[in-house]
C-alpha cells in the first residue's frame, strides 16, 4: 500500500504496522505508544526528504492525536533498534521519532530495509536521544524539582529582545509566551501589543495558571 522509502518494491502496509507493534511490545516503558498504534492512530506513512535519513512521517488520526498528545512531553529519537531483513540476510537499524507523547515516524540511518521480518527484532541495546534541548540544559540548574515537572525541555529556547536575553518556557497563545531571564525573573511577553511585563507570582504558580495570566 505504501512504498518503503525509495525502493521500488512495496511492503504491505499491514506488515509495517505489525513490525511497529512487535517492536513496542518489547519496550514496556513505551506501552502508551503501543496503545495508540493498536487503536489505529497511524492513517498512513509518507516518505519525506528531510529531518532524518530515510525518514517516513506518519499521517495521524486527529482524534487519537488529541487523545494521546502530552503538552509537556519531550521530543526524542528512539535509537539502536534492529530488524532482520531477509533481503540483505542481516540486521538493519530503525529509529523512531516521538514528540509530545505521540509516535510521529521512523527513519533508517543505514541500510534501507526492504524485506523485514517483523518477528526478528533486537531491542536490547536501544537508547534515547533527546533533541532541541541545548538551551534548556544551560539553565536547568535554575529550576526546582517541582518546576522541572511543569517544563517541557523541548519548549525552552533563548530569544533576544531589546538587547536582553530571555528564555521561552511556555506558549500562552497567539505567539505570546512565559519567559525568564538568567536571574530567574519571570515575564509575560506579548507581541500585540508588544510588551515585556514582569510577573510577581512564583514560577511554579505561573506555569500552573499560565492560561489565565
Amino acid at each position: 500500500m505504501f512504498s518503503w522509502f525509495k525502493n521500488k518494491k512495496k511492503i504491505n502496509y499491514d506488515t509495517q504496522i505489525t513490525l511497529i507493534k512487535n517492536i513496542f511490545q518489547q519496550l514496556p516503558a513505551y506501552k502508551k505508544i503501543l496503545e495508540q498504534v493498536n487503536e489505529g492512530i497511524i492513517d498512513g506513512i509518507k516518505k519525506m526528504d528531510q529531518s532524518f535519513p530515510n525518514y517516513c512521517k506518519f499521517q495521524l488520526d486527529v482524534r487519537l492525536l488529541n487523545k494521546y498528545e502530552i503538552k509537556n512531553g519531550r521530543c526524542f529519537l528512539l535509537k539502536d533498534i534492529f530488524v532482520y531483513d531477509t533481503g540483505i540476510n542481516g540486521y538493519a537499524e530503525i529509529n523512531f521519532v516521538i514528540a509530545y507523547g505521540v509516535l510521529l515516524g521512523y527513519s533508517m540511518p543505514g541500510t534501507v530495509i526492504t524485506q523485514p521480518n517483523p518477528n526478528d527484532i533486537k531491542v536490547s541495546s536501544f537508547c534515547v536521544q533527546y533533541f532541541g534541548e541545548d538551551d534548556f540544559k544551560s539553565i536547568k540548574f535554575l529550576f526546582s524539582a517541582k518546576e522541572l515537572k511543569l517544563i517541557n525541555p523541548a519548549d525552552v529556547y533563548e530569544v533576544e529582545l531589546e538587547g536582553k536575553s530571555y528564555y521561552h518556557l511556555k506558549d500562552i497563545g497567539d505567539g505570546d509566551f512565559i519567559g525568564i531571564d538568567k536571574s530567574k525573573s519571570v515575564y509575560k511577553i506579548t507581541h500585540d501589543p508588544y510588551e515585556i511585563r514582569k510577573l510577581d507570582q512564583s514560577l511554579e504558580q505561573i506555569l500552573k495558571e499560565s492560561d489565565s495570566i
